[in-house]
């Protein structure tokens, strides 16, 4: 009965498919608008079942994180460093929440929505004490 409630659900879930920069805020020292854990750029591809993002560190590299594959099903993935992350829709808006393995108090979760088809605004919650909510927004590039 979920399952099928989900996939119906899931026909109007947005796809957010494609290189993904940084758009710079005038407001923020430096005016980079801090990246909120997604770097400068990302790519992200999604197909039925998952998310997948890879992360871009600097503009000027070629250097890349490691891929994350995040379930769109809900069910957790596991990064290289031992965070857990699980997904769940909320509308046209997917929700992303870290944890670290063996614990149950969220270490931060991001918000992803597209404003149009080529804008997206990410929002995180938790990320650092001092910082504890970011947003930033990002252009389609390709």
């Amino acid at each position: 009965m979920v399952l099928l409630g989900a996939s119906v659900h899931g026909q109007n879930q947005p796809n957010f498919t494609g290189t993904w920069t940084l758009v710079p805020d005038p407001k923020e020292p430096g005016g980079r608008g801090g990246p909120v854990g997604r770097g400068v750029e990302f790519t992200a591809v999604q197909d039925g079942k998952t998310l997948t993002v890879t992360t871009k560190l600097r503009p000027d590299s070629e250097n890349t994180d490691a891929a994350q594959v995040y379930h769109l099903d809900g069910s957790a993935s596991t990064d290289e460093y031992g965070f857990v992350s699980t997904v769940k829709w909320d509308g046209g808006k997917v929700v992303m929440t870290k944890t670290r393995a063996g614990q149950a108090t969220p270490v931060s979760t991001e918000t992803w929505s597209l404003i149009s088809a080529d804008r997206l605004i990410i929002q995180l919650t938790n990320y650092s004490l001092a910082n504890p909510n970011k947003t930033a927004i990002y252009s389609k590039t390709r």
